[in-house]
């Protein structure tokens, strides 16, 4: 079987931010149960988890990549100095320019190939956005990362599908028969399944001294299969 052309993720959603720059903001991004935009109280849940897993404060300068529509970027806007939110999708950044704090800086980039100066940002977060890249891009990700944190910085990896819950994903035999279907078609459902152990192992080589697996809080809409990692930089405070 081929390789999956690594720039299919890409493709998808530049596609995908055009076609959708005027719907519901989750279905813009994805952000869906059962085909429907989540619910107020469900994207809540889940600001609340990552203000709680990142630990803002008002100095911070911080990076939001796969920002998308910049719903995250938003909220940490307001809770920090500077934000600077990046995406593939000029479209996805482009909905919101009548609401663009003034403090976020938006780029159009791939976030396999940005690169950022040392010691550049307190906090970086990616939220749903790994799945779209394979174990060697994510690894390549970590190394080019742990350099771009201050001291006492941290990463939040956020919604990374777990490989040992795949099947609570795949549930039905309709859902399996779409996994399948996407392997042999080149068009996967998800992308990159990690197993957590893979992400503690992989962030240590990478550089960071602290790695903390998080299980999602069982009100969170995708608990049943996702998972969270913290990654924080050499010499910083333990993470716990």
């Amino acid at each position: 079987m081929p390789e999956l052309d690594r720039d299919y993720w890409i493709n998808v959603w530049r596609e995908h931010g055009s076609s959708t720059r005027y719907e519901h903001p989750q279905l813009q991004v994805m952000r869906t149960c059962a085909g429907q935009p989540l619910s107020d109280p469900q994207v809540q849940s889940i600001e609340v988890d990552i203000l709680k897993n990142l630990d803002l404060r008002s100095t911070h300068s911080v990076a939001d990549l796969g920002c998308g529509n910049g719903w995250f970027s938003r909220l940490l806007a307001g809770r920090c100095r500077t934000v600077l939110a990046c995406d593939v999708s000029r479209d996805l950044l482009s909905s919101w320019d009548s609401d663009c704090p003034s403090n976020v800086q938006r780029r159009v980039g791939d976030i396999r190939h940005l690169r950022f100066n040392e010691g550049e940002f307190d906090r970086i977060l990616a939220y749903g956005v790994l799945q779209y890249l394979s174990l060697a891009e994510t690894l390549t990700l970590f190394q080019t990362l742990v350099g771009s944190l201050r001291p006492n910085g941290r990463i939040l990896l956020g919604d990374l599908p777990d490989a040992r819950r795949m099947w609570t994903f795949f549930n039905s035999a309709d859902r399996r028969a779409a996994y399948f279907r996407g392997l042999v078609d080149q068009s996967p459902v998800i992308g990159s399944w990690f197993d957590p152990d893979w992400i503690f192992h992989a962030a240590h080589f990478a550089g960071f001294e602290h790695v903390d697996i998080l299980f999602q809080p069982e009100h969170l809409p995708y608990a049943h299969f996702r998972f969270d990692a913290v990654l924080g930089r050499p010499n910083s405070d333990k993470l716990s």
